[in-house]
């Protein structure tokens, strides 16, 4: 791995390229002990082996879907429709408990109920939390 730190350092070359013309022995010498695909396989077929496989290329994967993503780590795609509101209500709770909880640092307890039973009613909605 080293040749390819070294071409990254020196480069600033973006790694997928690298691993595809990196020596054979150093994406070869990446295998999943559990299904036994290597990377060069992976790289090759842009499939994984097994659920193991995530853990083991992780640094690759994620770097091969930055790439496949225009540089996004997060899922950038068509979302369902009924996916959609979820993921609003998800965010808007994600957003308010951020703020509650800068509220209750700077000791603003009146706010921070407020924004307490707004994320009461946004659960209590529910709109396909499953309980979160």
């Amino acid at each position: 791995m080293a040749y390819m730190e070294e071409q990254v350092a020196e480069n600033s070359v973006d790694f997928l390229s690298l691993l595809q013309k990196a020596p054979e022995k150093d994406v070869e010498m990446l295998e999943c002990e559990y299904c036994g695909m290597s990377l060069q396989a992976v790289i090759d077929s842009s499939k994984l082996g097994c659920e193991h496989c995530y853990d083991r290329f992780a640094e690759n994967v994620m770097q091969m879907v930055e790439r496949a993503q225009n540089g996004n780590k997060g899922h950038v795609g068509k979302v369902p429709l009924a996916e959609k509101e979820v993921l609003a209500v998800e965010e808007q709770l994600r957003i308010l408990q951020e703020r509650i909880g800068v509220l209750v640092a700077e000791e603003a307890f009146e706010e921070a109920a407020v924004v307490r039973d707004q994320i009461r009613a946004l659960k209590e909605d529910g709109a396909g939390l499953d309980g979160k």
